[in-house]
């Protein structure tokens, strides 16, 4: 869909794969100034890769890429 994304620093990889795909803004609190000065960069127009948006989505949460990931998990545990 290409939708902008808000999160706030610190949670997992989010920033990462948000900065890497230029996929929306990360703040740094998770407060209503942050987050109201966000939508108000989203509202103006800030421009995102709407494409990148999409293939971070993909990339980082479909659902093959969680099945892999439980399948690998499962495979290194049954080989312990």
């Amino acid at each position: 869909m290409g939708i902008p994304l808000i999160t706030n620093s610190g949670v997992g990889d989010v920033e990462n794969i948000i900065n890497r795909y230029n996929s929306g803004i990360v703040i740094p609190e998770f407060n209503e100034q942050e987050f109201e000065a966000a939508t108000v960069q989203i509202a103006a127009g800030k421009i995102f890769d709407r494409a990148g948006i999409r293939n971070g989505a993909i990339d980082f949460y479909s659902l093959d890429k969680a099945v892999e990931k439980y399948i690998g998990i499962y495979n290194s545990i049954l080989k312990q």
